[in-house]
């Protein structure tokens, strides 16, 4: 019969990543402080108290230097790192707050992140959360990740990623602010699933919006449904109310997208396939993507098949309706 090791307290290996964290804190930042014990239950228990808590005062910016898209975050931040000691090993848990955090020039608002170490566990458990002016935003799942202590960030290591990215009520004029040529209006709601290894995703996203503008112009509803995986894209994009739509766009796209470097790269040279349907198109509903010349009045469906290389894209298109005159209707085609 195997013997278990009794509980030993790692009290030394806390304090000496507690001065790690204040010796790497940004200037300016509150000292990183020891205590023993904390009431804070470990993971996957309640009512236990910590071993050992260090906390410590950073920036966003420092806390995710290297990362892509979240080493665009600003904001001052408190930290507090709890542990717990027992004969399977140590449990930990970190916790993030920041009141005022920021997204480049984005204003998100109160910002918190928990992640949770296990001894039987290959990943940690990640829970970021948002709320604020832009909308309310919270992701869940297991990636490869640390605590550096030697210069007190978040490392993301190699290896596989799962999870679920939700949010809701997002202000689509203030998330696109930085990008003049959308200018959309309107509100959306967005889930995300991830799985798979970090540098090559399988990805289903599925975003609605809700009294979308465009150049303001209304557009109305507007729905996309996708998935990444195995370096191409499927999207599937419906542009205005779900029982009668304005145009339904259907792609298959070659993408590779690669989570630890940020890189989303269009692969060109693969072929592509492109479709789009649009039915009983006037005036009015054309106006968010064209102005018609004034007293236009016609009445026109529109199909556009594509496939090939973006370079070498072979489009066949058909416009069949009717142009109304004061002398009557003529065929369009």
């Amino acid at each position: 019969m195997r013997r278990r090791r009794p509980a030993t307290p790692r009290w030394m290996g806390i304090a000496s990543l507690a001065a790690a964290l204040a010796l790497a804190a940004p200037a300016g930042a509150q000292p990183a402080e020891i205590a023993q014990p904390a009431d804070v239950a470990p993971p996957g228990e309640t009512g236990r108290p910590a071993d050992a808590e260090a906390a410590f005062g950073t920036g966003l910016e420092a806390l995710f230097q290297g990362w892509p898209g979240l080493g665009r975050l600003r904001g001052a931040a408190r930290a507090t790192l709890h542990a717990w000691a027992g004969a399977e090993g140590v449990r930990a848990r970190l916790r993030v707050e920041a009141p005022d955090a920021r997204l480049d020039g984005l204003e998100l608002g109160r910002l918190a992140l928990d992640v949770s170490w296990l001894p039987d566990a290959d990943l940690p458990d990640v829970t970021l959360r948002v709320e604020g002016p832009a909308g309310r935003f919270e992701a869940r799942g297991r990636l490869p990740m640390d605590l550096d202590g030697a210069d007190g960030r978040l490392a993301w290591g190699a290896g596989p990623v799962e999870g679920r990215i939700v949010l809701r009520d997002a202000d689509l004029e203030r998330w696109t602010a930085a990008f003049p040529g959308l200018a959309l209006a309107g509100r959306a709601d967005a889930e995300l699933a991830l799985s798979g290894d970090a540098t090559a995703p399988v990805i289903v996203a599925r975003v609605d919006g809700r009294d979308v503008r465009w150049r303001g112009e209304r557009v109305g509803a507007v729905r996309v449904d996708g998935r990444q995986e195995a370096d191409v894209a499927t999207v599937a994009v419906g542009l205005g109310a779900p029982d009668d739509p304005t145009a339904t766009i259907d792609a298959r796209v070659p993408l590779r997208i690669d989570l630890r470097t940020g890189e989303v790269a269009w692969l060109d040279a693969r072929p592509m396939a492109l479709s789009i349907r649009a039915a009983g198109l006037t005036a009015d509903r054309l106006r968010p993507l064209w102005s018609a010349p004034g007293g236009a009045d016609f009445r026109v469906d529109v199909t556009i098949d594509g496939q090939g290389s973006l370079d070498d894209l072979a489009l066949v298109a058909d416009v069949a309706g009717e142009y109304r005159t004061a002398g009557g209707a003529a065929p369009v085609a």
